[in-house]
């Protein structure tokens, strides 16, 4: 029988919300994906407006091959929380495919845009304020403006070979790039490219505008 927020006190609740979250959790890191899918079902019906939870949702579907699915759970998330470009990228990465690998021009090692909890990073002094702060991006350091006035940033460690030597322990950031969010921006010369996923050519004729193109930040 399902619960409802009303059926709990504020301790009981909360306690409850956990045990379902982390069996959902481990329902979906061991790739049991109906599980998990009725443990975030679960706690969306005590709780609708549990994001975090309609994202892993959301990220259950899309695994399990339910795009649709997927789409409908992240428009719910992003209808109350716009900003969050995460869910976005998510949606971008239904309909785009990376393929290539990465030849070691160092492109994307140098004059690259940062951004910080969704807005672009515009001065050196700001980067230094983040980092002081404990807020991330220590692998990097102001390298001058661009054409168009935006600050620039180069990485701390990479040399004139292209290397880096910090491959094994990079930052997440540098291990996911490029992604769907980039594809129309690739530096020349790049080993990565970007196709549409053959579903997603379908679910084009059958959902116009379900898909994101692109994402649209004027801060980013």
């Amino acid at each position: 029988m399902s619960r409802k927020r009303t059926d709990f006190d504020l301790t009981s609740w909360r306690t409850w919300l956990n045990v379902l979250f982390y069996e959902g959790s481990r329902a979906r890191e061991a790739g049991d994906w109906e599980l998990a899918i009725r443990k975030f079902h679960e706690i969306l019906e005590i709780d609708p407006d549990d994001y975090l939870s309609r994202i892993a949702l959301a990220d259950c579907y899309a695994a399990r091959g339910q795009p649709n699915d997927a789409i409908a759970a992240y428009r719910q998330v992003l209808a109350h929380h716009p900003a969050l470009n995460v869910v976005k990228l998510k949606m971008l990465a239904l309909r785009w495919e990376r393929v290539g690998e990465c030849v070691r021009c160092g492109a994307c090692c140098r004059k690259m845009l940062l951004t910080h909890l969704n807005r672009r990073i515009a001065t050196a002094d700001e980067l230094a304020q983040i980092q002081a702060a404990g807020g991330g991006h220590d692998n990097w350091r102001f390298d001058g403006n661009g054409p168009d006035g935006k600050a620039l940033f180069t990485c701390r460690h990479i040399g004139p070979d292209n290397l880096c030597p910090i491959h094994s322990r990079r930052p997440q950031l540098c291990r996911d790039y490029p992604t769907p969010l980039v594809r129309s921006r690739l530096r020349p010369g790049c080993g990565y490219s970007f196709i549409k996923r053959t579903a997603a050519a379908q679910q084009d004729q059958d959902n116009a505008n379900t898909l994101p193109e692109r994402i649209d930040n004027k801060d980013m």
